[in-house]
């Protein structure tokens, strides 16, 4: 990643900008998440993993954190630079991303908090990350950038839901849920927000 500046507050105030196609950079980042989720499920299960990956693998309980991104998120295939971007501090992409997610309800263009893994294929390295979407489905990384060269995997969540994490003292989890709940359970419905990408309109367009 190249260096930034840092402010206090990330702006989401424009959704004008350029827009890149990213979907070849999440599609390889996929194929490691799910590279690295068999290895995870290989270390528990030896033999019997290839039958828990046909029969059983995207159903809780999860074995580890990539089974759970890949059950339940999606690979972005767009990113969208905005115009005049400022960047919120490096290291806090969490933060970053849901604050402006907060600060874009009621707003002409609300944005998604988004959480999962990101690779900047710069650096070739996978990393647990936090970015926004916007109602079109694009990738706006109020942290990074380079999400014009960076592979994003990731679980769209309600703000309602994160909201009730944010009040929980001492929070250590995933996905706005405690690390043990995930594993065992999964997430409930009301986590999951509902995104539309641009693959899926043209894959609608397909069908009529």
């Amino acid at each position: 990643m190249t260096k930034s500046t840092s402010i206090n507050r990330p702006s989401t105030a424009s959704l004008q900008g350029t827009v890149h196609y990213i979907g070849h950079f999440s599609a390889a980042l996929g194929g490691e998440l799910l590279l690295r989720a068999e290895n995870a499920l290989r270390c528990r299960f030896g033999e019997d993993t290839d039958r828990r990956v046909r029969f059983q693998f995207g159903e809780p309980p999860f074995y580890s954190f990539e089974e759970a991104v890949l059950t339940y998120g999606r690979l972005f295939d767009r990113a969208l630079i905005p115009d005049g971007r400022r960047l919120g501090p490096q290291k806090q992409c969490y933060r970053n991303a849901l604050t402006a997610a907060f600060r874009s309800v009621g707003r002409d263009n609300p944005l998604t908090y988004c959480e999962g893994f990101a690779m900047p294929f710069a650096l070739g390295i996978v990393v647990e990350h936090a970015w926004l979407v916007d109602r079109d489905g694009r990738v706006i990384d109020p942290t990074w950038d380079d999400a014009d060269s960076c592979g994003y995997v990731g679980v769209p969540l309600t703000l309602e839901h994160m909201a009730a994490s944010q009040r929980r003292k001492n929070f250590y989890g995933h996905l706005g849920v405690p690390y043990q709940r995930l594993y065992e359970s999964g997430l409930p419905a009301t986590a999951l927000a509902q995104v539309t990408l641009a693959s899926d309109l043209l894959a609608m367009e397909d069908q009529d």
